[in-house]
C-alpha cells in the first residue's frame, strides 16, 4: 500500500472515529504516523511490555486547542475500548506524573488506600479521594 493511500485511509479512519463525538471539519486537522516504518512487511513494532504487535500512533493536529481539549474532554463516552486518544506530554510533563505514581504507590503500601491521582487545570495533583455521599442519610 502506498503512503498517500494509507494517508488517505487514515484520515478517513480519523474523521470516522472523531465524528463520533462532535462534527469535525476534514480540512482542519493534519494527520501522520509516529514513528518509523517497518523495512519489511513481516516487521511489527512491539508493545513495550511485549504484549501483542500494534501500528504505529496515528498523531492528529487541531486547528486550536479549545478543539483538540473538547475530544480529549469527551473522548471516554463515545470510543470504543480498543482506540486510546491521548494527548502529548512533554518529557518534564511524563517525569513528574512518573514521580506522583511512585509517590502514590508509596502511600499505598504505607496502607494509605485513599488518595489519587486527579488533573486540576490540566496539571496531575496528588489528592484525598473523594468521599462519595451516600442516599441513606436522612435527619431524624
Amino acid at each position: 500500500m502506498g503512503s498517500s493511500q494509507r494517508l488517505t485511509e487514515d484520515k478517513q479512519q480519523v474523521i470516522q472515529i472523531l465524528n463520533q463525538i462532535t462534527e469535525i471539519n476534514p480540512n482542519d486537522l493534519i494527520i501522520s504516523r509516529i514513528g518509523n516504518v517497518q523495512k519489511n512487511k513481516n516487521e511489527t513494532t512491539t508493545s513495550r511490555n511485549g504484549g501483542p504487535p500494534r501500528e504505529r500512533p496515528i498523531k492528529v493536529t487541531f486547528p486550536n486547542s479549545e478543539q483538540a481539549l473538547f475530544i480529549l474532554r469527551n473522548k471516554k463516552n463515545k470510543i470504543s475500548n480498543d482506540i486510546h486518544i491521548g494527548s502529548d506530554k512533554t518529557r518534564i510533563q511524563r517525569e513528574y506524573f512518573k514521580q506522583l505514581l511512585t509517590k502514590l504507590n508509596a502511600e499505598e503500601e504505607k496502607g494509605n488506600s485513599n488518595l489519587i491521582i486527579k488533573y486540576i487545570d490540566g496539571i496531575p495533583k496528588l489528592i484525598d479521594k473523594p468521599v462519595k455521599k451516600s442516599c441513606n442519610n436522612q435527619e431524624n
